[in-house]
């Protein structure tokens, strides 16, 4: 029963991609969007530059900004690198578009 409920990694990506996107979209002056809107594509990769540099964890299923001190940003791009890893992998193989990720199949 507790493994039917586990979340995998993959559909935890899958999960916190719209996030990602609301928090840039959120904090375009993070990521320098200044003029046209960008696309979902472009924020999705703002959003996860920003989590695979350390600037955002994830608690629970949400994201919160980590702060300015340097070493609690270490420590939180090590955890961040699976998913980032696993975003990245399944961008290049297809099985997820940042545009379409939160899509239902």
């Amino acid at each position: 029963m507790v493994r039917a409920m586990t979340i995998d990694d993959a559909t935890m990506v899958r999960h916190i991609d719209a996030p990602m996107r609301d928090f840039a979209a959120g904090n375009r002056a993070f990521f320098e969007f200044w003029g046209a809107l960008p696309t979902e594509s472009a924020l999705s990769e703002a959003g996860w530059t920003y989590f695979r540099d350390g600037h955002l964890r994830l608690r629970g299923d949400q994201l919160e900004l980590v702060g300015d001190d340097l070493r609690d940003q270490g420590v939180v791009r090590r955890q961040n690198q699976r998913l980032v890893k696993l975003y990245k992998s399944m961008q290049d193989t297809g099985a997820i578009d940042p545009f379409f990720s939160m899509a239902d199949p």
